[in-house]
């Protein structure tokens, strides 16, 4: 393993071996619909925890919206799980994925409409790259304009295609054939100019229906112009995948390196903005939480199926005391 995996390995085994106790027992809170110490009181709750108890319980898109308050806490994480295109995918597979992203895209819009969400982090995105993905999705904005532009003028070009067509075959009937050539010059031009441009409206109509029905974030950002961040580190996940793909490297710690390592990258890169709760698209079978964070009411009803095997959240929270963490996992409508 390259240096910077390395690096993030030590940083979990000298702080996994940390022990913490809950003096608390986790209860199913009915009063704010969210997993909390039995102790916990809104009146004392950070703006992170506000936030979430004002977090909906229902969203359009979603089956579920699983809360889970850490007193004292400084952010909130909202993790909403995704599948997303591979290689090797059957048809059904990718009209699985289509269907799970549209269910986000809901989830999104409803949250950008409803309660003022104006960014959001995904999974696969460097932070150093997202102000270009920004930027090409500002530019494909643009070409949805050209788009419609495209549209607009193929109607006008088959109306003058109409008329160019009736005044000939007027001028035919009456015999007045001066300059008729010239206007039979100018209706093939018009066929051409027509041709040219419906098969670019068709072009563009497959391109933008083919990159946006797997992909919510590209489809909310275009619509929306919201900030999009990136919530992966490039040579992480790239050694990581690497990793899986060589012999020699066991399968608990190819696990360790895809899911438990990029997990902590999430929340200190979400640390860094600062902002009290943050919205990441990322992959359902990782997850945050734990029962050493949580309690054994995580996750509620057994719900999810977790590849992650550490409790990413419980170890940041004892490594980082005024930088806590709460969380939200939202299970879109057709995830399975």
């Amino acid at each position: 393993m390259k240096v910077i995996v390395s690096l993030f390995i030590s940083f979990l085994l000298v702080f996994s071996i940390t022990s913490i106790s809950h003096s608390d027992e986790f209860v199913l809170r009915d009063d704010i619909s969210a997993v909390a110490p039995s102790s916990f009181t809104v009146e004392d709750a950070t703006m992170a925890n506000k936030l979430l108890i004002d977090f909906p319980n229902e969203i359009p898109g979603a089956a579920y919206v699983d809360k889970y308050i850490t007193k004292g806490a400084k952010y909130c994480l909202v993790h909403i799980r995704q599948i997303h295109l591979v290689d090797g995918l059957s048809e059904e597979e990718k009209k699985e994925v289509e269907i799970v992203q549209s269910d986000i895209f809901k989830i999104l819009e409803y949250l950008i409409l409803n309660h003022g969400l104006e960014s959001v982090y995904g999974e696969g995105m460097d932070p150093k790259n997202a102000p270009y993905a920004n930027l090409v999705y500002s530019i494909e904005s643009f070409e949805e304009s050209y788009y419609d532009f495209l549209k607009n003028d193929i109607l006008n070009i088959k109306r003058q295609i109409a008329s160019t067509e009736k005044v000939i075959a007027n001028a035919y009937v009456r015999n007045e054939l001066d300059g008729i050539s010239q206007l039979e010059k100018s209706l093939e031009l018009l066929k051409v100019q027509l041709g040219e441009e419906s098969k670019e409206l068709e072009d563009m109509t497959m391109s933008q229906s083919e990159s946006e029905k797997y992909n919510a974030i590209q489809t909310i950002v275009k619509k929306y112009n919201i900030q999009y961040f990136g919530a992966d580190i490039e040579q992480v996940s790239k050694e990581a995948f690497e990793a899986r793909k060589d012999q020699s490297v066991s399968q608990e710690m190819v696990r360790h390196l895809v899911f438990d390592v990029r997990e902590d990258v999430v929340l200190w890169i979400v640390s860094m903005k600062k902002d009290p709760l943050s919205v990441v698209i990322y992959g359902g079978g990782h997850t945050w939480g734990g029962r050493e964070s949580f309690g054994e009411l995580f996750p509620i009803n057994e719900r999810h199926f977790n590849i992650s095997a550490q409790d990413n959240i419980a170890v940041w929270n004892r490594m980082h005391l005024d930088e806590r963490f709460s969380l939200i996992e939202i299970t879109p409508q057709n995830y399975r």
